[in-house]
């Protein structure tokens, strides 16, 4: 499908989150609509139906074969829901997304007291090691919110004093996705701190699956190129190809019987190049290291979710390098108001996150309604009595 509005926009996802397995009920493209979002994520999802409610017509293209990015859900594998990523949903206390998952009835798992395990080798810390961790989680933050510039994180930090290497391996490669060396103080500096954090029992995707209900989209198709030109059209291809270990885990995470690993930086890019068998295999090694041989009985199968290899996704979340946290900002801006950029790489303070993803979605979609002016965008009625009244002062 090719459309050419008169006056037509294109918003791309960027980096945006996702859906569980399975189809979900949506519209026929319309012929000649007036956005084309390119990527169904949270980003793409929430532009698209904030752009419906302004009174535009909406085309959603996606590459991959279901919608909801990184926000993925296998129900079939184990026999129960297991998230694929972005299964936590954090952000500000009243973000959309989780008013929109309780509309939805999902099963929501309040995770902001979760409880965390210190262990050392083969046994839990002491009551003295835990202090020092303590410690240790307090110096690592101080050092990096006390960082001037732009610099990596990995400079402002003392390594001598115990427990300060797993409590960076914990900050940055699990919640940057790249290790200390890669990523910039700035950028740790712009996220805010969640005041909320759920996950849902059925899975990350369901939440993205509900949004996406009724739009009109279209899977398995993949935009190669966007002409922005005053005369400009969408061209896509349909069904075409898609060409220390730091790790933590996170035990019956929604209710369901199965634990969740997880391996960022440098040694999770290794183990997802290893393969899925390899993967699978490290999970039981380490924690029959940990707890003892007797847990390998109660091993059943497992399974790899895989971003950094994903050519949709090529990696986890947003991580800027050292002096290059201005490029988030600068990615947000559009082409010639006619290509619209969303997507959780740019969504600061809340970057990296399924909230993030949406809330900057549904902010990129009234921009699109006001370069439009769309009869129900909420700022072009102002400005269309804006320009009346200068009309009237011109006569």
């Amino acid at each position: 499908m090719t459309g050419r509005p008169s006056r037509g926009t294109v918003m791309r996802g960027a980096a945006s989150p996702a859906p569980a397995s399975g189809a979900t009920p949506s519209r026929a493209l319309p012929t000649n609509p007036r956005v084309v979002v390119s990527g169904a994520g949270a980003a793409g999802i929430a532009a698209a139906r904030a752009l419906i409610a302004a009174g535009l017509e909406v085309a959603v293209i996606e590459a991959a074969d279901r919608i909801g990015g990184r926000a993925s859900t296998d129900a079939d594998a184990l026999g129960q829901p297991i998230g694929g990523g972005a299964i936590w949903l954090q952000g500000p206390a009243d973000m959309p997304l989780l008013a929109l998952a309780r509309e939805a009835g999902l099963g929501l798992h309040d995770h902001a007291g979760a409880r965390a395990v210190c262990l050392v080798g083969d046994r839990r810390a002491d009551a003295g090691e835990r202090r020092l961790r303590d410690r240790a989680w307090a110096a690592v933050h101080g050092a990096l919110e006390a960082a001037e510039g732009d610099v990596a994180a990995a400079s402002v930090l003392s390594w001598e004093a115990s427990f300060v290497e797993s409590v960076a391996i914990r900050i940055q490669p699990m919640d940057f996705g790249v290790d200390m060396d890669a990523p910039s103080t700035a950028d740790w500096a712009s996220c805010a701190d969640s005041e909320t954090n759920h996950l849902a029992r059925e899975g990350s995707g369901a939440r993205l699956a509900r949004m996406g209900e009724g739009l009109s989209l279209r899977l398995r198709t993949a935009a190669r190129a966007v002409d922005w030109s005053p005369n400009a059209f969408v061209s896509h291809a349909v069904d075409d190809p898609m060409p220390a270990e730091a790790c933590c885990f996170l035990a019956l995470p929604t209710g369901h019987d199965y634990v969740a690993g997880f391996a960022g930086g440098a040694f999770g890019r290794a183990l997802e190049r290893e393969g899925e068998a390899a993967a699978v295999a490290f999970a039981p090694d380490r924690f029959a290291a940990t707890l003892g041989e007797d847990v390998r009985k109660r091993f059943r199968r497992g399974l790899m979710s895989g971003w950094d290899a994903n050519p949709l996704t090529r990696g986890a979340y947003r991580a800027a390098r050292p002096g290059g946290f201005a490029a988030c900002a600068a990615k947000a801006e559009p082409l010639g108001d006619r290509v619209f950029f969303a997507g959780e790489a740019m969504a600061t303070p809340f970057a990296a996150l399924v909230s993030g993803a949406q809330m900057q979605g549904a902010q990129g979609a009234e921009t699109v309604a006001r370069t439009l002016d769309a009869p129900g965008c909420r700022g072009c009625a102002a400005r269309g009595a804006a320009k009346a009244r200068a009309r009237e002062t011109d006569r």
